[in-house]
């Protein structure tokens, strides 16, 4: 997303809906107050919010290692000891890498946000806040009254607001 200083800047950005850049068809259009609000609630870590401090990264390059991940997330703001955890991981049969990161802290999370974006591996990889891990409810046997629910031990990105 971009934001531009006049009209007349937004007017010639529209202008190149439908240009093809290094064999890509480009669309630009005006984000809805919807769309800009999701955005910047990605970007803040919600006050309420505890441990554990998981950001998921998606579009991550297949030739990362977890290594090369975590150097990628020591910054000047960032420290190396911020980024408890790397795990990556590859959905079957897809060129996409994707991981999750786990943080000490609720500023270092929202730190690692400002990573969205930002060229890795020839890739412009997409950060959000993971959510929760889901609970999960084992099998219901009949002979016992109640069943406990278990958590899962990997978090979820955040599904779309309003989804």
């Amino acid at each position: 997303y971009l934001t531009f200083n006049s009209r007349d800047a937004l007017k010639e950005a529209l202008q190149l809906d439908g240009v093809v850049v290094r064999d890509r068809k480009m669309h630009v259009d005006v984000a809805s107050p919807d769309q800009i609000e999701r955005i910047s609630e990605k970007k803040c870590v919600p006050a309420e919010m505890e441990g554990p401090f998981v950001a998921f990264v998606n579009k991550l390059s297949t030739t990362l290692s977890e290594e090369d991940v975590r150097k990628a997330f020591t910054t000047k703001h960032l420290p190396a000891e911020a980024l408890l955890t790397v795990k990556i991981a590859q959905k079957e049969g897809s060129p996409i890498t994707f991981g999750f990161l786990t943080f000490d802290s609720k500023l270092s999370l929202e730190e690692s946000l400002q990573l969205n974006g930002k060229m890795l591996g020839g890739r412009r990889i997409l950060i959000t806040i993971a959510a929760p891990p889901k609970a999960k409810q084992p099998p219901v046997d009949k002979d016992t009254p109640s069943s406990s629910a278990v958590a899962s031990s990997t978090p979820q990105p955040l599904p779309p607001k309003g989804a």
